[in-house]
């Protein structure tokens, strides 16, 4: 009896060793697929890394870099980027201010905003200083891209006439305070076409205008000042200054 108590304690023995040794076996081939599966995942990030830029022939590897950049600060600036482009284009648009043909009104480095709005709804008017692409005259000086500024004195129809220094329009002297000092040149009585506007600077001995080459087409017309936005005060230049100037037309 003894004996058979001794073989089966010996059996369970063995059996509870082999049962702990199926479990360290079962445990330790979990390890090692853990460690596979780990080590074949970076494995394919790091071929995506290295060629998902370059192997276009794989599908599904050719868009990964773009994926990357696709951000949400990519996507603000792309927005960002078209707004202020549709607003440059279709709203207004700053300008810089070149020459002395406007002074004292506008000085040379003010900035401007065009307005390109408000002729959409309305037509332009007298005294309206009015940015606008060159006529044929002076694309041939200075391009077609180049952009001027004036300011319009007269509406298609009218008759504009310059004597005895001062400026006549439909017979009548024209007070102007906003220019620099009275017109040293003659121009005898013309009348404004129809689709056009008669624009002259504010500083009119200083400017290459529609006394020089005619009256302006409606259509070359861009917008109107909106006013300046920079610098915040208007620069101090004295007429001495102007006086210093080439006595060149400016544009």
């Amino acid at each position: 009896m003894a004996m058979i108590f001794r073989v089966g304690g010996q059996l369970q023995l063995q059996l509870s060793v082999l049962h702990s040794s199926d479990r360290n076996v079962r445990s330790r081939g979990i390890r090692m697929c853990c460690r596979c599966r780990a080590a074949r995942d970076r494995a394919h990030f790091d071929d995506d890394d290295n060629d998902g830029a370059k192997d276009f022939s794989v599908p599904g590897k050719r868009f990964v870099w773009m994926k990357r950049f696709w951000t949400d600060e990519t996507k603000c600036f792309l927005v960002a980027l078209l707004l202020a482009f549709a607003v440059r284009r279709l709203v207004a648009e700053p300008r810089r201010i070149q020459s002395l043909s406007m002074f004292p009104s506008l000085d040379v480095g003010d900035h401007i905003f065009v307005d390109k709005v408000t002729y959409r709804f309305r037509k332009p008017e007298v005294n309206e200083i009015v940015l606008f692409k060159g006529p044929a005259a002076l694309i041939e000086d200075f391009g077609s891209r180049a952009v001027f500024v004036k300011r319009i004195v007269a509406m298609p129809g009218d008759f504009v006439e310059v004597s005895d220094g001062s400026l006549r329009v439909n017979g009548a002297c024209r007070e102007e305070a906003f220019i620099l000092e009275p017109h040293k040149y003659e121009m005898k009585r013309r009348q404004v076409p129809k689709g056009c506007v008669f624009v002259l600077g504010d500083n009119r001995n200083l400017s290459n205008d529609s006394h020089v080459w005619g009256p302006l087409p409606l259509k070359n017309i861009m917008g109107r000042s909106a006013g300046r936005f920079w610098p915040p005060f208007p620069h101090k230049y004295s007429k001495l200054h102007i006086n210093r100037t080439s006595p060149h037309l400016k544009p």
